[in-house]
């Protein structure tokens, strides 16, 4: 049926399988096969992004960012990763204005948009963490936007407000374990 090559997505998934067992190099080096083949795979980029990230490799991850960013350069995502990529290699300036940029492109990124107001709590860059978070409650919802906003207001020593708003977190319906605990830490 398939003329002795199996479809690309299926070796995709062959290299996925090598991730859920752990052997990242292996996974990796598969995807990297399959996108030569096909350099607009872009779940292959995804997995291949998340497979680097998870193997603290920032270098693979920066070059699979760069190269799905060269696919597709409007992607928000994809410049969003690269700042991540470029956070975790100590290019902070650089790693924060890609993510500034993405949330410009796509202010709806929950991933952007939580990645940089934490970078932005952990610089005590106050100014900054607060636009974002303004964005932030203008463009997204739920448990971990109150989280942010709970980790706010204690990071300004607000206690009477970020107990109020753990309160509304917890009386909310069936609120998020991981919200939760983002708010847990930052009242700690």
């Amino acid at each position: 049926v398939w003329k002795g090559k199996l479809p690309l997505e299926v070796r995709g998934r062959l290299a996925w399988i090598k991730a859920q067992e752990f052997d990242y190099e292996a996974a990796k080096k598969q995807m990297l096969t399959l996108l030569k083949e096909d350099t607009y795979y872009t779940w292959g980029w995804n997995q291949l992004i998340d497979w680097s990230f998870a193997s603290h490799d920032f270098n693979d991850y920066l070059s699979a960012a760069g190269e799905m960013l060269r696919q597709r350069p409007q992607s928000a995502l994809a410049i969003a990763y690269r700042g991540e990529a470029r956070l975790r290699m100590d290019e902070r300036e650089v790693g924060l204005d890609d993510l500034r940029t993405a949330i410009r492109k796509d202010p709806c990124s929950a991933f952007t948009t939580y990645l940089l107001f934490d970078e932005q709590m952990a610089d005590n860059d106050l100014t900054g963490a607060e636009s974002t978070l303004n964005a932030m409650k203008m463009h997204l919802s739920g448990d971990f936007v109150h989280a942010r906003e709970i980790q706010f207001a204690a990071k300004k020593e607000d206690k009477e407000k970020a107990l109020k708003l753990f309160q509304n977190l917890v009386d909310s319906n069936f609120p998020q374990t991981q919200a939760l605990d983002i708010a847990v830490r930052a009242l700690d």
